[in-house]
């Protein structure tokens, strides 16, 4: 069953926009039990949601940048979470010089024989989509 109070808010949205609905044309039940409305509001939004994305994109700050490089080392699991506190305060782009320098003087003395998890991308999503 469709929600009428849901395709009356689509309606009204859509009458702003001229290009799908005429803003004069009274609310039709018909469509609305058809699921029109939130339909063309939903396509509407989607679009312009991609046109924004398209035009700003997204661009990891360098302490999430840090936070993967030190997850798909393995200094980090699943269990860590990227916290913005920390964050604020540097935490994790000094770990990841720590965590190179530790891994300089392991490679330099010989005992491993490269750097585990090189290239390898993130497991997890940080970014709603």
């Amino acid at each position: 069953m469709t929600d009428l109070n849901k395709e009356r808010r689509a309606w009204a949205l859509l009458r702003w926009h001229d290009d799908v609905i005429d803003p004069w044309a009274p609310f039709d039940p018909h469509l609305a039990a058809a699921g029109f409305y939130t339909r063309a509001q939903k396509k509407r939004s989607d679009a312009a949601l991609d046109q924004w994305d398209e035009e700003h994109p997204w661009i990891e700050s360098p302490q999430l940048q840090a936070f993967h490089r030190l997850e798909a080392v393995g200094v980090f699991t699943d269990a860590d979470y990227f916290s913005p506190s920390k964050a604020r305060d540097q935490f994790y782009t000094k770990r990841l010089k720590q965590w190179e320098a530790d891994n300089q003087r392991t490679l330099s003395t010989g005992s491993t024989s490269g750097v585990p998890g090189e290239g390898v991308k993130p497991r997890r999503r940080h970014r709603c989509r």
